[in-house]
């Protein structure tokens, strides 16, 4: 039997389209060990598919110096675990799919002369996958960019498939005749928009009452969103947390999110017209370049977050209550994005994994 390492958590844009290769993998008759941060909810998750893990201490790059004490003792007790685990564990391949938690996994495969890969889903490199590529991991791409392999990026199977749009409204209570927007910013939400976003939406109400509806998935601002809402005349339901993300996409008219890497190859699934709003901090600005893959193909639009209270509403309004079909052509814009589907993906992965454990490569 073939065995494989993979590091994959942190976030679920990390986890998901590592879990999604173990299971390809599976089927074909390889066992897979996660590798995962202390505390990562994912280990809940594995637990429940029958997926072995083991956690390591690693935490992110502190943004002081204070932090660099910390972080070096939980670095080099992190490789400790990663050697003892590629030496028991005996992996054919470890495998990286982004994040910090790779640097510690592919450095011990280095170290034993273990077959390497990472897979990078965003446009831009991340510090971590860098150094993996330095210490010899093949750079595995999900989106479109310089060096690498294209090969797409895995995401939950629910949501590589489409769902009618009428059946989706109607399955989550909205109005299958009136145009659904959907707002989100990831597991964890996102402030910014949750903030600026619904006074906007109720200022719309006043104009187009009842002419569209809400799905607003607030993460932790599940409160001070919902009472953001409050008065407006419009269908409106917030969550903190939504497992249906499928009946979600398929029921939406207009996605309004952050442009992580998961997100974006889940619109690039679903083909949904959207507004995204690139999260400020991220690490070299990853999430606008990863955002110009949509806008530049005419399938989305980029809304720094800085221009929402002035630009958002007459993005809205033109895209839901135009008569340009400016939202038609949105969609027709997702033909011209050169990625993978997340089927093909999971089959490019595969496929690579495969050939490297049988070539030792």
């Amino acid at each position: 039997m073939k065995k494989i390492l993979i590091a994959a958590g942190g976030t679920g844009g990390h986890f998901y389209p590592g879990f999604s290769l173990a299971k390809s993998l599976r089927q074909k008759g390889w066992e897979a060990l996660f590798l995962l941060r202390t505390n990562d909810p994912a280990r809940k998750f594995l637990d429940e598919e029958g997926f072995p893990s083991v956690e390591i201490p690693l935490r992110g790059m502190p943004r002081s110096l204070s932090g660099w004490g910390r972080f070096t003792a939980s670095l080099f007790e992190s490789l400790r675990i990663s050697l003892n685990i590629v030496s028991d564990f005996k992996p054919d391949v470890v495998m990286g799919m982004g994040g910090y938690l790779s640097f510690p996994a592919i450095l011990a495969a280095a170290l034993k002369r273990k077959p390497r890969l990472v897979h990078e889903s965003n446009v831009l490199i991340g510090l971590s996958n860098r150094a993996c590529v330095i210490l010899g991991a093949k750079l595995l791409r999900g989106l479109p960019g310089p060096g690498g392999i294209l090969v797409g990026t895995p995401i939950r199977p629910s949501l590589a498939q489409t769902l009618d749009p009428v059946k989706a409204k109607e399955a989550l209570g909205f109005d299958s005749k009136i145009p659904l927007i959907l707002i989100f910013g990831g597991s964890q939400g996102a402030r910014g928009i949750n903030l600026e976003v619904p006074p906007i939406l109720k200022n719309i109400a006043v104009q187009f009452p009842r002419r569209f509806q809400v799905l607003h998935l607030s993460g932790k601002d599940f409160e001070s969103v919902k009472a953001a809402y409050q008065g407006a005349d419009i269908h409106v339901e917030v969550k903190d947390y939504f497992e249906e993300m499928d009946k979600a996409y398929g029921a939406c008219d207009l996605v309004i999110s952050r442009a992580g890497a998961s997100t974006i190859a889940e619109l690039c699934a679903q083909k949904k017209p959207a507004i995204l709003i690139p999260y400020p901090n991220a690490a070299a600005n990853h999430q606008l370049e990863n955002a110009k893959i949509i806008e530049n193909a005419r399938a989305g639009i980029i809304l720094p977050e800085e221009n929402i209270s002035s630009k958002l509403s007459s993005l809205i309004q033109d895209i839901l209550f135009s008569q340009g079909h400016r939202a038609l052509i949105m969609k027709e814009g997702y033909a011209r994005i050169p990625v993978p589907t997340p089927s093909q993906a999971e089959k490019n992965l595969v496929e690579m994994i495969e050939n490297i454990a049988r070539n030792k490569v």
